[in-house]
Order: C-alpha cells, then sequence, then structure tokens
C-alpha cells in the first residue's frame, strides 16, 4: 500500500538505483482481451529504460505482440518499485548495447 503522505514515498533516484541493482524482475502482460499474465524475468535496467528478450511464442510474447502495456517490478515485497509502461522492440544492436559492462 503506498503511504498518503508524500514524504514517504520513495525518490525516483532510489527506484533507479534498486532497478538498475537487479537481475531478476516480475513483468506482467495483459492479452487483448484484457487477461493478465505475469512472469519473472531476466532483464536489465539501464539508462531509464528496461531491456529484456523473449520470443512470440510463450504467452508474455503473444500478449507484448497485441498488447504493448506492460508493468515491470522488483521481486523485494519490502522495498518494491513498480513501473508501468508500454512495450517496444529494440534492434539487437541496441540490446547488446545495454548489455555493455556487465559482469
Amino acid at each position: 500500500m503506498c503511504p498518503n503522505d508524500p514524504k514517504m514515498w520513495i525518490t525516483w533516484a532510489h527506484a533507479n538505483n534498486k532497478l538498475a541493482r537487479e537481475k531478476v524482475y516480475w513483468i506482467s502482460t495483459a492479452s487483448r482481451l484484457g487477461r493478465p499474465h505475469a512472469a519473472p524475468i531476466w532483464g536489465i535496467w539501464k539508462e531509464n529504460k528496461f531491456y529484456f528478450e523473449t520470443d512470440q511464442n510463450p504467452v508474455k510474447g503473444r500478449n507484448l505482440s497485441n498488447n504493448q502495456s506492460i508493468v515491470v517490478h522488483v521481486m523485494d515485497g519490502n522495498d518494491t518499485v513498480i513501473v508501468e509502461g508500454r512495450a517496444r522492440g529494440e534492434k539487437r544492436a541496441e540490446v547488446e548495447s545495454a548489455k555493455e559492462g556487465l559482469p
């Protein structure tokens, strides 16, 4: 539950750092009929963008082909960060660039 007092809200700097440190995220997608689907996925948060790979065949891939709305959140329920947005395909070079500097 989000506190009503804005002084208790986390800052974007905190959220950004938390997202950048994670390796496993949860994503939620929805079918074109609105049926929700949640799945854990490896990803990279870099420069305010979330990168992950999926094929078109799994439920998340099929959902994103028809409905680009996505929710990304970290696994930590005690210090959670939830981001809503729209997914789009990236060229392979952009994904590889996002991986640079990772262990």
